[in-house]
């Protein structure tokens, strides 16, 4: 079964400046990820996660270029694709 949803899309602005585009990760992009990262490294993870749904300046990346760049920009990076899981349609439970 393939979805017909459009992908959803983030703008992020980078402490360099550069613009960063995220789009909300998909199941298959977190195999993808498992397969790039090799290990069971979670930083490695989420540097090949991010470049499976990120684009620097318009281009695509790999886990090497997420990787370079500086570890508050992963960390704002990770958020934004973390805000993406725990903002589901699922109706919340009652306090």
């Amino acid at each position: 079964m393939k979805l017909t949803v459009p992908d959803q899309v983030k703008t992020i602005t980078l402490s360099d400046g550069t613009i960063a585009t995220l789009r909300r990760p998909r199941g298959r992009d977190l195999v993808r990820a498992q397969a790039v990262a090799g290990t069971d490294n979670k930083f490695q993870f989420t540097c090949a996660m991010l470049a499976q749904v990120a684009q620097l300046a318009g281009e695509p990346c790999v886990m090497e270029d997420i990787m370079e760049l500086w570890a508050s920009d992963i960390d704002l990076l990770s958020k934004a694709a973390a805000d993406d899981f725990l903002s589901s349609s699922a109706p919340s439970s009652p306090s």
